[in-house]
C-alpha cells in the first residue's frame, strides 16, 4: 500500500516474480538396458528427451522426472531441455553406456574341427577358451563369429564369451564329440595268410567283413590292429570300417591275392612218350621247357595234367612250372628215359597182300585191323625190317602194327586206298529215250553228256551202284556218253542214240480274237499245218530246235485252231479254243509324296482286275481291285529318284496296262504355323513363326480366307490383319502353304482386345541416394512404353522407355529429401496407365560411408587421422561430451583433425564423426588413445614340427598374432607371467616360411612385433635294403632325423603312407607291387609337414 502527504491509503495491488532463465535438467546414467531416463528438475517443468530425432516429455514432480523410451544402442547421445512459464532452458546430454550382455551360443564342435563358430551380438568380440588357451574373434554385422582352432580331442570342453563396450557376458560352453572317423587301412593279404592286419585310430573298434563272416579287433597304441581268420581263397573280398565314439568310419576295400605256389610234380618220361603227365594245383597252368620250345596245359579237378609233346630223345631235359592267379611257382624238373625205336607202315592198296615197313629190331610184329581181328603176326628182322602176308583189305580199312618187346610197344596205323573206282555202264538209248540209267561206282558223281559236250544231265550214283537220270531226248545216231568220278578218280561208257517209235509231241499257244500268229512246239524238222476246222489257216516246218511260229488270220471267238507236225509218216497235233482279248486301263489320280503318303491313289477300268506295283526291278505283290483304290507303297518307295509303274492285269494274269507314278518329296507336305496372340489395338500385324515347307500364309477371318503372301524368312512370319480382325470374337486362323500353293498348316489365333495391353514395372535399384543417384532405372515385362516420375503426389512428364526392356527417368532435381514419396508410373502404347512402382529414398549409399581412425599416441601425436570410404566431405572430433567444429577431409581417402589440445587422457572417450556434403551425420567411430607405455616382444627358436611358437613380453601386450609368409592369423590373449605361445604347427610348413609375432594392447593397436628364428631340426636320413622279387616280401631300412611314415613308388603307381618303428627301422609290404627288377621302385620319407627325402630301391 502507498500514503500520501495527506494520509491517504492506496488500495493494495500484487505480482508473481517469474524466473528470467530456466536452468537445464539433469540426467542420470543411462544403460542399453534401461527403457526409462530419469533426472532431476524444477517442479512442474516440461522435460523434453531428444534421441535421434525422436522427442520424448515428461514433467518434474518433486525435483524429478521418469521418461520411458525404446532401449538405445551405446553410444547414443541422449539431449534434455526443460521449459517452465514458456522459457526453455539450455539442453544437457548423455551418452549411453553398454549395459548387461547376453552370453554368445556355440555351435556343436566335432573332433575334425578347426573352427568354433555361433552367434553374437554383432560387433562383439567373442572370446573362445581351450584348456587355458584364449582366441578371440568379432562377430560381424549379420550376428555370427568363427575362431579358427587346432583339431580337439573328445570330450574337451570349450567355453565362449563376449565382450560389448567394456561390458563382458557370462560364459557358455559345449563338449567336443567325434567328428567324422577316417577309413582303416588293410595290409595286403594272400591265400597263405591266417592274419590280418592293418592300421587305423588308437582305441576305435575294428570290424571286417572276409566273405561273409565278420570278425572285430581294437587298433592298439601303435596304431595298428591284427585278426586271425582262415585261409582265404584267391579274390576274396574284404571290407573293414572302424567305430569311435559312436562314430563310423566308410568302408575299405580289398581282395585276396595269391600267395605262393608250390612246383608240379612230373611222372617219369621216356624216349617213346608223346606226354607229359603229372600233378599240380586244380585250374594251375603248367609250362613245360624243353631246350627252347615251350608246352602249355591245365590241372583238372582230380589235380592232374597231359601235355602233349614230341618223342624226345633219352637224356634231354624237362623242366615244368605252374601259374595260378598270376603267380607262378618254382621250377620242376626230370630226364627223359630210354625208349624202343619207333614202328612204322608202309602204305596199303585194296589191292595190297603184303604189309611191311619198319620197328624195334628182333621185336614181335601183330598187324590188326580196326575192328581189333588180327590180319597177320611175325618177327622184326635185326635190321629193323619186318613183311608180313595179309588178305586185301577194304577201301578205308585202318590197319595198324604193334612191335613189341620187353614189356615195351610201339605202334604205326595207315589208311587203305584205292587204285581206281568201279567200272560205269550205260544203257541203250533210243530217240524215245528220256531217262541214261547204268552202273558206275557207288556215290559217285555222274555226268551225262553228247558228242559236242552239252550236260544233258547230273546226278550221284546210288549206294547199290546204280544211277537214274532224265535227260532230253536226242536225235537217232547221237552219241551219249556217262561219266563218273569219285575221289579224284573217274570212268566212263557211252552208246549211240538208236531210232525211237514215234515224233515229238506238238503243242499250240494260246490265241484270242486279235491273235494273227500260231505259236508252238513239235517234232524237229517236221511239217506243221494250222487248220480251223477243215480250213487250213497255215504251213510251215519246225525248226531244228522244235519250235515254229505262222502267221495266221484271225479267228472268231469260240473257233478251235489245231496244229498238226507230220514227218517220215509220223504225225501229232495240238488245239486250243480262240478267247475273247481283254483290254483295261490303270491311271494314277495324285502324285506320290515320299516319306508322307501311305499309298499310291489311282483307278482301274475294263478287265483290269488285279495289279501289282513295280519299282526298279522289283515287283512288289499283285492284289485285287476295283474302280478307285490306293496300293501301300511306303515301305517300297523310298526315293524321289526311284522308277515306280502300277500295272494292271486282267483275272488270267495277263498284263492290260500300266502308269508311271509321279515321284515328289514328302516334305512338301510338312510344315507348322504357330501364331502369337493378337491384341487389338496393339499392332497391325499377326506374327509368328513356321516349320518345314511353308512358303505362305494367309488368314481366315470368320471364314473368310485372305490372299496368301510371302513368310518373312528365317522361322518368322507376319500378316497385316488391323483391317481385318476388329472384334476380340472374331473367329482367326493363320494358314500356311507350300511352294505348290497346297494348304499344308492351320493354328487358331487367340485374339485379346485393348484390355490385354498389361505390364510391369520392377524398380532396380528400388533406393535413390540424392547424394550420388541422378536416374531412376528399372526394368518392364509387357506393354510398357512411356513412363513419368510421381514425387510427392507431383506427376512429372512421360518418357520413352529407353529399349525393349528397360526404363530410366532423370531425377536429380526432382527428388531432394529423404523423406520425399517417390513413385513411377508406367503407360501402355495406347496410355493407359498399367503398372506402379514405389522407391525409397536416402541421402546416402546405405552402409557406403565408413571412418577408420589410427590409435592416437597421447604424447607425440598431434592430430587424429584416418581414412574413409563413401559420402564423407566433412570430419569433427568428439572428446568426452564436447564436439568439435566440423573440418573438410584431406583428399579423397585421408582425413585428419588437430587434437592435441582437445585429447589430453586416456580416459575420455573420444571419436570421429563423418558428414556428407549437405552436413549430414553418416558416419563414427571410435579413436583409441594409446598412453604410449613401452612394450616388447621376445620370440624363441621355433623347432619346425612343434606345436607352439613361445616367447615373452613387457609393457602393455595383452594379446599377440602370427603372420605367416603373407597369412595373417587371428589374437590370442598372452598369460599373466609375461609369457605367451601361439599354435603354429598347422601353418608353419618350411623352414624358409616367414613368421612374424604381434603384440597388440588393450585397444587392439600393435605396440610390438618379432620375427621368429625357424630350426629345420636334424636333418633326416634313409637307408634302404636290396628287394629281391621271389624272396623279399618288405621294402625295409633304416631312419634318422623327424622320419615319421615311409611310402613307396612302384614305376608311376604312388601308394599310401605307412608309419615307422620307434626303433629306428621301417619296413613296407611291397611283394605284390613290386614284380619286374626294370621298374623303378623309390621309398618316400615323410616328416611332421610332409616329403623330406626319397630314396631308390635296388631291385634284383
Amino acid at each position: 500500500m502507498l500514503y500520501d502527504g495527506q494520509g491517504n491509503v492506496s488500495p493494495e495491488a500484487s505480482t508473481t516474480v517469474v524466473a528470467d532463465t530456466v536452468a537445464p535438467p539433469t540426467i542420470k546414467p543411462v544403460t542399453s538396458d534401461d527403457t526409462t531416463v530419469k533426472g532431476t528438475g524444477v517442479n512442474g517443468a516440461t522435460v523434453t528427451l531428444t534421441i535421434g530425432g525422436t522427442d520424448y516429455t515428461g514433467t518434474v514432480s518433486g525435483g524429478e522426472y521418469s521418461i520411458t523410451i525404446p532401449k538405445q544402442s551405446a553410444g547414443t547421445v541422449i539431449s534434455a531441455t526443460e521449459s517452465l512459464n514458456g522459457k526453455t532452458s539450455t539442453s544437457v546430454n548423455a551418452t549411453v553406456t553398454q549395459g548387461s550382455v547376453a552370453a554368445p551360443t556355440i555351435n556343436g564342435v566335432k573332433s575334425d574341427d578347426t573352427t568354433v563358430k555361433g552367434r553374437g551380438i554383432p560387433g562383439a568380440t567373442v572370446t573362445v577358451t581351450i584348456a587355458g588357451q584364449e582366441r578371440t574373434a568379432t562377430v560381424n554385422a549379420a550376428g555370427d563369429y568363427s575362431v579358427t582352432i587346432p583339431a580337439q580331442a573328445v570330450g574337451t570342453e570349450i567355453t565362449a564369451k563376449q565382450t560389448l563396450n567394456g561390458k563382458t557376458s557370462d560364459s557358455v560352453s559345449t563338449t567336443v564329440t567325434q567328428g567324422t572317423v577316417a577309413v582303416p587301412t588293410i595290409d595286403t593279404v594272400t591265400t597263405d595268410d591266417t592274419t590280418l592286419k592293418g592300421s587305423g585310430i588308437n582305441g576305435a573298434t575294428v570290424t571286417v567283413k572276409v566273405g561273409s563272416q565278420e570278425y572285430t579287433a581294437t587298433v592298439g597304441q601303435d596304431g595298428k590292429y591284427s585278426i586271425t581268420i582262415p585261409k582265404q581263397a584267391f579274390g576274396t573280398a574284404i571290407t573293414a570300417k572302424q567305430m569311435l565314439n559312436g562314430q563310423t568310419s566308410s568302408e575299405a576295400n580289398a581282395t585276396v591275392t595269391q600267395g605262393a605256389v608250390t612246383a608240379p610234380a612230373i611222372n617219369t618220361v621216356t624216349a617213346d612218350d608223346t606226354a607229359v603227365k603229372g600233378t599240380g594245383t586244380k585250374g594251375a597252368t603248367v609250362k613245360l621247357t624243353i631246350g627252347s620250345e615251350t608246352y602249355t596245359g591245365t590241372v583238372d579237378n582230380d589235380g592232374n595234367y597231359s601235355i602233349t609233346i614230341p618223342k624226345q630223345p633219352k637224356d634231354t631235359v624237362i623242366s615244368a612250372t605252374q601259374t595260378l592267379n598270376g603267380k607262378t611257382s618254382s621250377p620242376s624238373t626230370t630226364t627223359v628215359q630210354a625208349g624202343m625205336a619207333a614202328t612204322t607202315i608202309n602204305s596199303l592198296t585194296t589191292d595190297s597182300t603184303t604189309a611191311s615197313g619198319t620197328a624195334e629190331p628182333n621185336a614181335t610184329i601183330v598187324i590188326k585191323n580196326q575192328a581189333g581181328t588180327q590180319l597177320a603176326t611175325g618177327r622184326v628182322g635185326s635190321d629193323g625190317v619186318y613183311s608180313v602176308t595179309i588178305a586185301k583189305q577194304a577201301s578205308g580199312a585202318v590197319v595198324t602194327a604193334t612191335a613189341t618187346k620187353d614189356g615195351k610197344t610201339s605202334s604205326a596205323s595207315t589208311t587203305v586206298t584205292r587204285d581206281s573206282i568201279d567200272p560205269t555202264t550205260l544203257d541203250t538209248l533210243t530217240a524215245d529215250s528220256t531217262t541214261a540209267s547204268g552202273t558206275a561206282e557207288p556215290n559217285a558223281t555222274i555226268v551225262i553228256k553228247n558228242a559236242a559236250g552239252t550236260t544233258l544231265g547230273t546226278g550221284t550214283v546210288g549206294s547199290d551202284g546204280k544211277y537214274s537220270i532224265t535227260i532230253p531226248k536226242q536225235a537217232a545216231g547221237t552219241v551219249v556218253t556217262a561219266t563218273a568220278t569219285k575221289d579224284g578218280k573217274s570212268a566212263n561208257a557211252s552208246t549211240t542214240v538208236a531210232a525211237g517209235q514215234g515224233i515229238a509231241a506238238t503243242t499250240l499257244g494260246a490265241l484270242t480274237n486279235n491273235s494273227t500268229t500260231a505259236s508252238g512246239t513239235g517234232e524237229p524238222n517236221a511239217t506243221i499245218v494250222i487248220k480251223a476246222g477243215s480250213t487250213t489257216l497255215a504251213t510251215g516246218t519246225i525248226g531244228s530246235d522244235g519250235k515254229y511260229s505262222l502267221t495266221i488270220p484271225k479267228q472268231a471267238e469260240g473257233t478251235v485252231v489245231t496244229a498238226t507236225a507230220t514227218k517220215d509218216g509220223k504225225t501229232s497235233s495240238a488245239s486250243v479254243t480262240v478267247s475273247k482279248q481283254a483290254a483295261g486301263t490303270i491311271a494314277i489320280t495324285a502324285p506320290y509324296y515320299v516319306g508322307y503318303d501311305a499309298g499310291i491313289k489311282a483307278t482301274v477300268s475294263g478287265d483290269a482286275t488285279k495289279v501289282y506295283l513295280l519299282v526298279g526291278d522289283t515287283k512288289y505283290t499283285t492284289v485285287p481291285v476295283n474302280g478307285s483304290f490306293e496300293y501301300y507303297a511306303k515301305d517300297k518307295i523310298t526315293s524321289t529318284t526311284q522308277n515306280a509303274y502300277l500295272v494292271a492285269l486282267d483275272a488270267s494274269g495277263k498284263e492290260l496296262s500300266r502308269a508311271k507314278v509321279t515321284l515328289k518329296d514328302g516334305n512338301l507336305l510338312r510344315g507348322t504355323v504357330t501364331p502369337q496372340d493378337y491384341i487389338i489395338g496393339g499392332g497391325n500385324y499377326i506374327t509368328g513363326a513356321y516349320t518345314g515347307a511353308v512358303t505362305k500364309v494367309a488368314v481366315s477371318v470368320n471364314g473368310t480366307v485372305y490372299p496368301s503372301v510371302p513368310v518373312t524368312g528365317a522361322g518368322a512370319l507376319q500378316y497385316y490383319v488391323k483391317d481385318k480382325i476388329t472384334d476380340k470374337t472374331d473367329i482367326v486362323k493363320l494358314i500356311g502353304y507350300n511352294s505348290e500353293g497346297t494348304q499344308i498348316a492351320i493354328a487358331p489365333v487367340t485374339v485379346h482386345g485393348s484390355d490385354a495391353l498389361t505390364g510391369a514395372l520392377t524398380a532396380n535399384p528400388t533406393n535413390f541416394v540424392i547424394s550420388t543417384d541422378s536416374y531412376v532405372k528399372g526394368t518392364y515385362t509387357g506393354n510398357v512404353k512411356t513412363v513419368s516420375l510421381v514425387v510427392n503426389g507431383v506427376e512429372s512428364a512421360k518418357v520413352g522407355v529407353v529399349d525393349g526392356t528397360t526404363w530410366q527417368y532423370y531425377a536429380k532435381g526432382k527428388i531432394l529429401n529423404p523423406s520425399d514419396t517417390v513413385s513411377v508410373k508406367g503407360y501402355n502404347v495406347a496410355g493407359t496407365l498399367v503398372s506402379t512402382v514405389d522407391l525409397t529414398v536416402t541421402q546416402n549409399p546405405v552402409g557406403q560411408s565408413t571412418l577408420t581412425p589410427e590409435a592416437f599416441k597421447l604424447k607425440t601425436d598431434s592430430f587424429v587421422k584416418g581414412t574413409f570410404t563413401g559420402s564423407v566431405r566433412y570430419v569433427a572430433l568428439k572428446v568426452g561430451d564436447v564436439t568439435y567444429p566440423k573440418v573438410g577431409v584431406v583428399d579423397a581417402t585421408n582425413w585428419q583433425y588437430y587434437a592435441k589440445d582437445k585429447i589430453t587422457n586416456t580416459t575420455a572417450a573420444v571419436s570421429i564423426l563423418g558428414y556428407d556434403s549437405t552436413g549430414t551425420k553418416i558416419a563414427e567411430s571410435t579413436v583409441t588413445v594409446n598412453p604410449e607405455n613401452a612394450s616388447s616382444l621376445t620370440a624363441d627358436t621355433y623347432k619346425l614340427g612343434d606345436g607352439n611358437v613361445t616367447g615373452a613380453y613387457t609393457g602393455e601386450v595383452k594379446y599377440v598374432a602370427v603372420k605367416v609368409n603373407t597369412n595373417s592369423y587371428g589374437k590370442v590373449p598372452v598369460a599373466d607371467d609375461g609369457t605367451y605361445k601361439y599354435y603354429i604347427k598347422d601353418k608353419v610348413s618350411s623352414k624358409d616360411d616367414v613368421v612374424t609375432v604381434y603384440g597388440y594392447d588393450a585397444t587392439g593397436a600393435v605396440v610390438a612385433q618379432k620375427v621368429v628364428t625357424i630350426d629345420p631340426g636334424v636333418a633326416p636320413t634313409m637307408t634302404v635294403n636290396d628287394f629281391v622279387i621271389g624272396t623279399s616280401k618288405e621294402v625295409t631300412g633304416t631312419y634318422t632325423g623327424g622320419i615319421k611314415y615311409v611310402a613307396i613308388k612302384v614305376g608311376d603307381s604312388s601308394y599310401s603312407k605307412v608309419p615307422v618303428a620307434d626303433d629306428g627301422t621301417y619296413k613296407y609290404y611291397a611283394k605284390d607291387k613290386i614284380t619286374n627288377a626294370a621298374t623303378k621302385v623309390i621309398v618316400q620319407g615323410y616328416n611332421a609337414v610332409g616329403l623330406a627325402l626319397e630314396k631308390e630301391v635296388t631291385v634284383r
